[in-house]
């Protein structure tokens, strides 16, 4: 009898990158409705006619999905010398409204420095099991193989690239296994495939346990050709062009890819989500630079927290803003403008960014109809994971600095605080008084991101899902351990989140709680915001047990691209 060989190659908890992508606008379809309306003017043949403009924007709602059945995970034990197929069956199921369809790549990767496609173990690259057609031979090799799943609609079944639908070796780069060509999925039917693996052991194969991995991601065909591993590459392959820029805060010169310029193709493109992704972006607004990173959701985040600046006397338009909603009713009825010809929507804020002085400037407490916000000065915090209640911010104040810590650099800005009105981009939010918690189409569309960015979302979907519209929750899932009692993983790489403190009347409990708006509404006084600390994490308040949790008061923003 032969050595066994245990081949773990996948478990339920393998890392597949399945990479979902929910509520991101790549296309639009605008409907125009076209009313006519006659009047007749008595005694006379005049006719006054007008016309009513309506315009629907559809978003691309896109979602890779996985699941292995108990008793089906690709592990199995074996005997050298042998060959085995059908090793376990993973079902991926895809929705899709684009109608663009779209393409799976698949990369086998073992996580180390070459990136390589093979089954490893503690025995030595002398021993590893390589990709293959795993067919008896010389060397031991392992396979995969794609199947199809007939959708009720056949024009939603995918179809399998040749080669694939048969056991072919694990590709060593990004490769194009699988597609649906043009014409929407069904999105109550979906489509569907399966993967599953076969390996063959030579007989001198010595025991041991044999690993590896195989990654999968969804793209677009109308988006970026490839998969890439960084940011800056997925910018480059998209065509972007970089501007020379030197930063205003902290001085740096040098060439920037745009935050304007993030699209979905971008962010999707980009297989990893860990620190390595990270990019520095210039917002064009006012040329100061930002991290970003995909993170682990499969969204691309700002990390570090939003500092621009408003004023009375320039509009923000919807070339750099993230202002999509031109129904200049509700939340955008005040100061808005809209051009038919350009498309481009503007707003002025009714107020310009007041500056912070030890605690002076920050009277606007109780005003939720008006835009205000703050800037408190170039200020850094060090991470620290003790509590100091700093009231406004001075050299004096624990753990907060002029200058970067090396501790958390220019992750640790405590940028601008925003009024829910401001954050939205509005001078009339408490018109915003309908409770849409599970409806994140229905609250507001604009914010003061950049264009292609947009606010976090809160609802009450599971946030053990990818692509939960709980998007607070979800980083607390992926990085936290979901604690409600601790913020140790929110204040450290990747996500750097600062405890910024509250604007009420003055600024309070900096260094001790952090606070980040979303789009989600509450009610006419209420909005939706993340507060963590030290003793309490809570993706989900509406109030705060620190002061009013009303729409009135002032906290940070974090960006996600759309």
């Amino acid at each position: 009898m032969g050595h066994k060989v245990k081949q773990a190659l996948m478990s339920s908890r393998i890392d597949f990158f399945y990479y979902a992508f929910r509520n991101i606008i790549l296309a639009s379809t605008t409907v125009l409705i076209l009313a006519v309306i006659t009047l007749s003017i008595s005694r006379t043949s005049a006719y006054n006619n007008s016309s009513d403009k309506v315009s629907v924007s559809v978003p691309v709602s896109c979602t890779l999905a996985s699941h292995i059945n108990t008793g089906e995970e690709h592990t199995i034990s074996m005997v050298s010398g042998t060959y085995e197929d059908d090793i376990g069956i993973t079902t991926f199921t895809t929705s899709c409204n684009d109608p663009n369809g779209f393409v799976i790549y698949t990369n086998g990767n073992t996580d180390d420095a070459e990136g390589n496609n093979k089954l490893t173990s503690i025995l030595g690259s002398t021993y590893d099991i390589p990709s293959g057609t795993a067919t008896s031979g010389d060397t031991s090799q392992w396979a995969m193989k794609l199947t199809a799943i007939n959708a009720i609609a056949p024009s939603d079944t995918p179809t399998i690239v040749p080669g694939y639908d048969a056991y072919s070796a694990i590709p060593t780069s990004w490769t194009k296994v699988a597609y649906k060509g043009a014409g929407t999925t069904n999105m109550d039917i979906g489509s569907s495939f399966t993967t599953t693996y076969a390996i063959y052991l030579k007989g001198t194969q010595p025991a041991s346990t044999y690993s590896g991995q195989v990654k999968y991601i969804m793209l677009h065909p109308s988006t970026v050709a490839q998969p890439t591993d960084t940011l800056e590459h997925a910018f480059a392959l998209a065509g972007k062009s970089r501007v020379q820029v030197t930063d205003p805060i902290t001085g740096q010169s040098g060439s920037f890819y745009k935050m304007q310029d993030m699209n979905t193709g971008i962010c999707e493109s980009v297989a990893n989500s860990n620190e390595s992704t990270t990019a520095r972006l210039v917002d064009i607004r006012d040329n100061k630079l930002y991290y970003v990173t995909k993170l682990d959701d499969g969204h691309c985040w700002m990390t570090q927290n939003l500092d621009l600046d408003l004023s009375h006397s320039t509009a923000l338009t919807s070339e750099t803003t993230d202002l999509n909603d031109n129904s200049l009713t509700g939340a955008y009825s005040l100061h808005y403008s809209y051009d038919p010809n350009t498309r481009i929507i503007s707003w002025t804020p009714e107020n310009t960014t007041r500056n912070y002085t030890a605690g002076t400037g920050t009277s606007w407490a109780g005003s939720s109809s008006k835009a205000y916000s703050l800037n408190p000065g170039e200020w850094y915090w060090d991470g620290n994971d003790d509590t100091p209640n700093c009231n406004y911010l001075t050299t004096t104040c624990e753990h907060f600095s002029q200058t970067p810590y090396s501790t958390t650099g220019i992750h640790g800005s405590v940028g601008n605080h925003y009024n829910w009105s401001a954050a939205i981009a509005s001078d009339n939010s408490s018109s915003s008084n309908t409770i849409t918690y599970n409806d994140t189409a229905n609250n507001p569309q604009n914010s003061i991101c950049p264009k292609g960015w947009r606010l976090p979302t809160i609802s009450s979907q599971s946030s053990t899902i990818m692509g939960s519209t709980n998007e607070f929750a979800r980083l607390n899932v992926l990085y936290n351990e979901n604690k409600n009692n601790t913020d140790v993983s929110w204040i450290i790489k990747p996500l750097y989140f600062v405890r910024n403190g509250s604007l009420q009347g003055s600024l309070t409990y900096s260094g001790q709680v952090g606070f980040y708006w979303s789009s989600t509404i509450g009610s006419s006084e209420r909005a939706k915001f993340l507060q963590f600390s030290n003793t309490i994490v809570n993706p989900d308040s509406l109030t705060t047990s620190y002061g009013d949790g009303g729409k009135p008061q002032g906290r940070s923003i974090r960006c996600l691209a759309r």
